[in-house]
């Protein structure tokens, strides 16, 4: 919105400039590398709060329940039903597994797990080198994931208790004395794996290969003989699942975030002079 042929009104912006609400619209300065760190630091500090704040008082908005989709629903059942099938083949995978050589299995554990969790940082110092913002909050995202998905996992194996394969009670034995269920090892990955998928807006190019090198993780953990197929399923869940989590609150976040009014002298040499105002939302 333009305001011409009023001079008076160039007093009128100064006064509303100097309102606590208004800021006036500059360019924006340019940020050294260091300042660009620390401010990530800063918003990696502040959506942590947000999204532990959120989570804990997450019981207090059960009422939200009722928002979800029949779509959503049916997505859940899916994904219950896939991890079930792959509890009944169990045995069968685990067999086929076990072909495999254990230092085969584990070089391939470890090789995939440091190239999935690496992905991180080079997705970080990609953003910082192009300046993009996007990029460098999916990989402090996916950070986020890693870590809360490793929590996570104390608390799943505690609260089933299933036992190894390689302990020879078979693949029903939970609720005994096991830490099979889920992967702490795959976990992680498949956390990273879905904050490079969402870097890229999960083009096929980045998200096929980000899931591939998660599930060699579980894979070599399978051929090392410590871990279920299900273990595995499970633990993309938990992994993947906790990035989306982060994700979704840090989009409702910014959703929820104030409006600014910027507030800008314009001159004409035709109309003269006015103020521009612009709100962002």
């Amino acid at each position: 919105m333009i305001i011409r042929h009023r001079p008076a009104f160039a007093a009128a912006a100064l006064l509303v400039a100097l309102h606590p609400a208004v800021r006036a619209e500059e360019p924006p300065p340019t940020r050294s590398p260091a300042q660009i760190v620390w401010g990530d630091v800063r918003y990696a500090g502040r959506t942590a709060y947000a999204d532990a704040r959120a989570i804990v008082t997450a019981p207090l908005h059960v009422g939200a329940l009722s928002e979800i989709t029949p779509r959503e629903l049916l997505t859940g059942a899916l994904l219950l039903a896939a991890l079930g099938g792959t509890i009944a083949l169990d045995e069968t995978i685990r067999s086929a597994g076990r072909t495999m050589d254990r230092h085969t299995a584990s070089t391939l554990q470890t090789t995939a797990s440091t190239i999935s969790l690496s992905s991180l940082g080079v997705v970080y110092i990609a953003g910082l080198v192009r300046d993009d913002e996007h990029w460098r909050r999916e990989a402090l995202t996916g950070a986020e994931g890693v870590g809360a998905s490793s929590g996570l996992v104390k608390l799943t194996k505690m609260a089933f208790r299933r036992e190894r394969p390689d302990s020879g009670e078979g693949s029903t034995a939970f609720f005994r004395h096991g830490d099979s269920f889920v992967s702490d090892a795959a976990t992680p990955p498949f956390a990273a794996a879905q904050a490079v998928s969402s870097a890229f807006d999960y083009a096929w190019w980045a998200t096929l290969p980000a899931y591939a090198t998660a599930t060699a993780v579980g894979i070599g953990r399978i051929g090392q003989d410590r871990h279920w197929a299900s273990d595995i399923v499970a633990s993309a869940y938990v992994g993947a699942g906790t990035t989306a989590l982060f994700d979704c609150l840090h989009a409702r976040e910014e959703r929820d975030a104030p409006a600014a009014v910027a507030i800008s002298p314009q001159v004409d040499p035709d109309h003269g002079v006015g103020i521009g105002v612009a709100l962002r939302f």
